[in-house]
């Protein structure tokens, strides 16, 4: 059996002015994203990415749930 990769990679840099901005959250997803597309076969990766004003509540919500699908059937096709 394959060892498959389920992930929902999240950035946000961009909150609010009463939060503040943060400047390295992006380069942290884009970088471990880079990390497992280099070090595992793409064909056992199901990730998705999402940065500030895409990281929706409702984004996020239905992200986890499409990978949460895709686990509970590994005999299925890992795209989207």
């Amino acid at each position: 059996m394959t060892n498959r990769i389920y992930g929902l990679l999240v950035g946000i840099n961009n909150y609010p002015p009463e939060v503040g901005k943060l400047s390295g959250c992006l380069n942290d997803v884009d970088n471990f994203h880079d990390y497992l597309r280099g070090n595992f076969d793409n064909a056992n990766l199901a990730i998705e990415v999402l940065k500030d004003s895409d990281a929706t509540c409702w984004r996020r919500v239905n992200g986890n749930k499409r990978l949460w699908k895709l686990q509970r059937r590994p005999e299925s096709s890992l795209a989207p």
